[in-house]
């Protein structure tokens, strides 16, 4: 699903008919800050275009306390961030950068079989603190599922753990050159290229849509 917050378009983000309509254990709703480091290797940030999310979970571990007991969930969010690079020319830059993603779920002790845990990203928000610093927002909501009344012993057993995976809507280096026509139409155009880029810019956001 595509949403556009603070004016940079962000894909990624689970549809509200996608979301659990029941629930069948728990459900837990949360948020998280962090900050988007640009490698040093990368052009530095002037403006943010677009940003695709992919939330994959590669483990799990239970921990057992007096209190009852504990899922930890580790995994990576994946981003492709697409900007313009901060000099003069403004040139379009593609970079895919991978951060560590982890969480935990409580559950009571009688709690002895989990069927299923999917993580859902629900809400996104970036904006550019530096040229390099990139501040991100996101809200997640947890479905964990289970029967109340398993008599199953084998708690440690977690099935079917959710991906998500987000495609380009199209390759990058058309998307760079779409783009770079972007810029260039703000810039020395007389009227009638203008109106012929605006063409070109409708087409680009009806394969959008």
């Amino acid at each position: 699903m595509e949403i556009v917050r603070n004016f940079v378009k962000i894909l990624g983000i689970t549809p509200e008919t996608e979301l659990p309509k029941k629930i069948r254990g728990q459900i837990i709703e949360y948020s998280d800050i962090e900050t988007i480091f640009v490698p040093d290797g990368n052009p530095s940030v002037k403006s943010i275009y677009e940003i695709m999310i992919n939330l994959e979970i590669k483990s799990n571990r239970t921990i057992h306390t007096p209190l009852g007991k504990i899922i930890v969930i580790d995994g990576v969010k994946k981003y492709k961030i697409i900007y313009t690079e901060n000099d003069d020319s403004e040139k379009v830059n593609i970079i895919h950068l991978h951060v560590p993603y982890n969480t935990f779920v409580e559950l009571p002790n009688e709690i002895k079989y989990i069927n299923n845990i999917k993580v859902y990203i629900i809400d996104a928000y970036f904006d550019l603190l530096t040229d390099r610093n990139i501040y991100c927002h996101s809200v997640y909501l947890v479905d964990v599922q289970y029967d109340e009344n398993s008599s199953n012993s084998g708690f440690e057993k977690v099935s079917n753990i959710e991906k998500y995976d987000v495609k380009p809507l199209i390759e990058d280096h058309e998307l760079e050159q779409n783009f770079r026509e972007m810029v260039l139409s703000e810039y020395s155009l007389d009227n009638e290229d203008k109106r012929e880029i605006d063409n070109r810019l409708i087409d680009l956001e009806e394969e959008y849509l």
